[in-house]
């Protein structure tokens, strides 16, 4: 595995906004199920949830308290939820002020949600939802920034894509142009995180001791996993 490396520094543009309609409650009995054991002694009990009133829902965050983060599509679009382990039957709609869509990706122990959403411009914005408010996050010059972990001590990670991207339907159908690259968003400017010699550099998750996982391709097309462990550097 080759490390990663933390490249320089550019600036952070944060709009912050605030939610003009409160996130919406919603109640049902649908989702619960039997729970089923991996084996014996050691596993997992499963429990199916659903977003209230949804076509699908899909879980992509977890805290300590078991709070849950996500999206579901319904008849009026795609939305974030949050729902709390007392009440697998009901969630809060997370819907970013304007969006077309939103999706929650991750939520930490203080209760803090990244995600994102998709704006009327037809790009991919990231947030943040602390508080009760909304904060959009985009890394400056990327075409598309999406934030997919949060730690306990505020640490965001995802990645962004820059550069042009050409049509598929253009004669002779062109190879994309643009880049991935990680970030590490971190009290201050974004930090680009990028698997040195790798390429399009994904980052999915952060713990509360700044090791993050992720993805990254290479030259022959094969995608790997990686982790990056936080080192001091003289």
């Amino acid at each position: 595995m080759r490390p990663f490396v933390l490249l320089g520094l550019v600036t952070l543009i944060v709009a912050a906004c605030e939610d003009t309609a409160s996130p919406t409650e919603s109640g049902g009995s649908r989702g619960r199920i039997a729970a089923n054991r991996v084996d014996g002694t050691h596993g997992l009990d499963f429990t199916t949830i659903d977003a209230p009133g949804s076509e699908f829902t899909v879980g992509l965050g977890v805290n300590s308290s078991g709070a849950i983060v996500g999206f579901f599509v319904d008849n009026n679009g795609q939305h974030g939820f949050l729902m709390n382990a007392s009440n697998l039957t009901s969630s809060t709609a997370l819907n970013f002020p304007g969006a077309v869509n939103t999706r929650a990706t991750g939520i930490n122990d203080a209760g803090d949600i990244v995600g994102v959403y998709f704006g009327t411009s037809g790009v991919n914005h990231s947030f943040l939802l602390s508080g009760g408010r909304f904060i959009s996050l985009d890394v400056p010059g990327a075409i598309d920034t999406e934030a997919w972990g949060i730690n306990d001590v505020g640490q965001i990670v995802g990645y962004d894509l820059r550069g042009d991207i050409q049509s598929f339907t253009e004669p002779g159908f062109p190879a994309p142009v643009a880049e991935v690259h990680g970030f590490l968003l971190s009290g201050g400017p974004f930090i680009p995180v990028n698997v040195s010699g790798g390429i399009d550099t994904q980052v999915f998750g952060i713990n509360s001791t700044g090791a993050i996982v992720g993805s990254y391709g290479t030259p022959d097309r094969v995608e790997h996993a990686f982790v990056g462990t936080p080192r001091i550097v003289p």
